[in-house]
């Protein structure tokens, strides 16, 4: 599916599933995965640690999941939608949390509630793990210099700009670190990932 050819772009761009920054999880950990899609990222990161380990797969579908039959032991998923309240068997439970592209999502510009909801989860000292497309970053690259790319040009600046009483669709990606600072998180840093060229089609590929 889409989203697991997403997931193995995403990896080999980054390089991790887990930020190296995050110390490696204890035995005893709990991760959740939320907005988890298909799982494969959670899968995955269950495969390179202890199976004590908890994983707890979060969406407001869970249909595209594996059978709970065909999960790791250790994992289970379940539906919640992130913008509705925490449920109380799950606030404080986490020492890790993940999260990928919720641009689609994020209402308003305004990604509050978001990180609301994610910092409920996580337990005292935890670590938020949070990737997203830099969308205001991208570029047009081309092998022959002779291809004009103007036209290109122009639809990539429009789709990154303003419209109407829009500020912008990237806002509140290139904002995230400081509401995070400001809304419960501390030391919350922004890392930047640019594609290699030799990826740079398999990311365009349709």
């Amino acid at each position: 599916s889409r989203l697991n050819y997403q997931f193995f772009l995403w990896r080999e761009t980054l390089g991790f599933n887990l930020h190296p920054d995050i110390p490696a999880p204890k035995p005893d950990a709990r991760i959740a995965d939320v907005a988890t899609g298909t799982g494969i990222w959670l899968i995955d990161v269950a495969r390179s640690l202890p199976n004590t380990v908890q994983f707890q797969g979060l969406d407001i579908d869970i249909s595209q999941c594996p059978p709970k039959q065909w999960l790791p032991s250790n994992m289970k998923t379940r539906a919640w939608d992130m913008f509705q309240e925490v449920p109380k068997d799950l606030v404080g439970q986490f020492d890790i949390v993940h999260v990928r592209l919720l641009g689609l999502v994020i209402k308003d510009n305004n990604s509050l509630p978001a990180i609301a909801s994610l910092h409920k989860l996580l337990k005292p000292g935890g670590y938020l793990q949070w990737d997203e497309m830099a969308d205001a970053s991208s570029y047009v690259a081309s092998v022959d210099s002779t291809i004009k790319t103007d036209g290109v040009e122009a639809l990539r600046k429009y789709m990154n700009s303003p419209k109407g009483n829009e500020k912008g669709l990237d806002n509140w990606r290139s904002g995230l670190p400081d509401n995070l600072n400001q809304n419960g998180f501390v030391k919350a840093k922004l890392h930047t990932y640019k594609p290699e060229l030799s990826l740079a089609k398999f990311w365009n590929d349709k």
